[in-house]
């Protein structure tokens, strides 16, 4: 019984700490100046658009897509929860996919990647697809 009390006990730690790494993360000035930049274009920009305006925008994008791919693998992994995330960003999520999706789904489809959401369409919050 002790044991499994020290489990949870470190499972909670970690989740701690992820979120607490998160919180750093979303917090990080890089990631401010990119976020503002990618609010300032349109919805729905295009890939060539956004290739247009130039290496910073692209950078901006980039970096945005690579530190919510990485929030996403925490959440898949269950070392955070899904409403941690969710409150997190803040509906920033929403707001940068509205304006590349298009260049999200330009990349897919020269790149031959098929969406997270085919790949795990029974994800669930709080569930464990490596099982």
């Amino acid at each position: 019984m002790a044991s499994r009390r020290q489990l949870q006990h470190l499972r909670g730690q970690r989740r701690d700490s992820a979120t607490i790494e998160l919180i750093r993360s979303v917090q990080d000035p890089e990631l401010a100046r990119a976020f503002t930049l990618i609010m300032s274009l349109p919805r729905g920009i295009s890939a060539d658009e956004l290739q247009a305006k130039g290496p910073q925008y692209v950078e901006a994008a980039n970096l945005i897509g690579l530190r919510f791919e990485m929030l996403a693998v925490l959440v898949y992994r269950g070392a955070i929860g899904f409403h941690v995330a969710e409150d997190l960003t803040q509906g920033g999520v929403v707001a940068i996919w509205a304006r590349l999706e298009q260049t999200a789904m330009h990349t897919r489809k020269t790149q031959s990647r098929p969406p997270a959401h085919e790949l795990h369409r029974d994800w669930e919050p709080g569930k464990d697809l490596r099982q």
